[in-house]
């Protein structure tokens, strides 16, 4: 599977992606360094400064979202630049999961909280664990460990609530370190 990210200034083919956590490490790096550009952005910054609280950008990224699967043999990822813009034109924008983590991670790390990446799977490690799912948080103190009790999820995609975890085997956090706004 081929990894791409879509920026304002063009597509880049980041590379082949393994198998496995190989694949999950390599997408969530990408994605980690998609957060930690996107907080140099106006357009990020714009949208940030319109959502003060997580809670705000919770609810307009699940009411904005036009779920958009990527292509066979492809992990797309759309830069919180790119949905920003789609957003301030349009009151919507079209993505899947991981672009919208990224953009909502972006967004808490503006606004001054320490965002995680989530991912979760259907299936124990050992047992085709992989990557089915990815959504954004913070932590609650941001001098504490990066465990379920020190991290508030988001998953505007799915049904849970704000706060809320899903029921699942399998759930690797990843602390989004260099994501501070200048």
């Amino acid at each position: 599977m081929q990894l791409i990210v879509y920026t304002p200034r063009g597509r880049y083919d980041v590379g082949r992606l393994g198998g496995g956590d190989d694949g999950i490490n390599a997408t969530v790096a990408a994605m980690l360094a998609v957060v930690q550009d996107a907080v140099r952005s106006p357009d990020v910054a714009a949208l940030a400064k319109a959502l003060p609280s997580d809670g705000a950008i919770f609810n307009v990224l699940r009411g904005a979202q036009r779920f958009v699967r990527d292509p066979a043999e492809a992990e797309l990822i759309r830069t919180p630049d790119v949905l920003a813009h789609e957003f301030a034109a349009l009151g919507s924008m079209t993505g899947d999961c991981d672009d919208l983590a990224c953009l909502g991670a972006a967004l808490l790390a503006i606004q001054g909280t320490l965002p995680v990446l989530i991912t979760v799977g259907r299936r124990p490690a050992g047992l085709g664990g992989r990557l089915e799912h990815v959504f954004f948080g913070h932590l609650i103190d941001m001098r504490g460990e990066t465990t379920r009790a020190n991290v508030f999820p988001l998953d505007p995609q799915e049904t849970h609530a704000p706060g809320e975890w899903p029921r699942v085997p399998r759930v690797r956090i990843f602390r989004a370190t260099g994501a501070h706004a200048p």
